[in-house]
């Protein structure tokens, strides 16, 4: 069953958990849309990843290290849509392409 995917995924997943042992799936999940398609709004994170409107707040919070209630990761950079000042838009910081570059290099 695509053993030697399964096996490239779990040491990716492996990689992240060496970054943060605590680190849900649900993080993971929209730090990698973020870093598929930088430039994403928070909505869109929200409707891809199946979450209601304050998980993916809160998430997209602690991935940019402004979430007071956790431990915040600083990988995530926000900042306002120069078409819609509404809007926000997601991008990695650079410690946030260090993370993605080690963990792609077990895929």
């Amino acid at each position: 069953m695509g053993g030697l995917k399964l096996l490239k995924f779990l040491s990716a997943v492996q990689a992240l958990r060496e970054v943060d042992p605590n680190m849900t799936l649900t993080q993971l999940e929209a730090l990698l849309t973020i870093a598929k398609d930088e430039g994403i709004s928070v909505v869109e994170v929200q409707r891809r990843a199946n979450l209601s409107r304050t998980t993916s707040s809160r998430i997209v919070r602690a991935l940019a290290g402004e979430d007071e209630t956790s431990k915040g990761y600083k990988w995530v950079e926000m900042r306002t849509d120069p078409h819609d000042v509404r809007r926000r838009v997601l991008y990695l910081n650079e410690e946030g392409k260090k993370v993605i570059q080690g963990v792609l290099k077990h895929i």
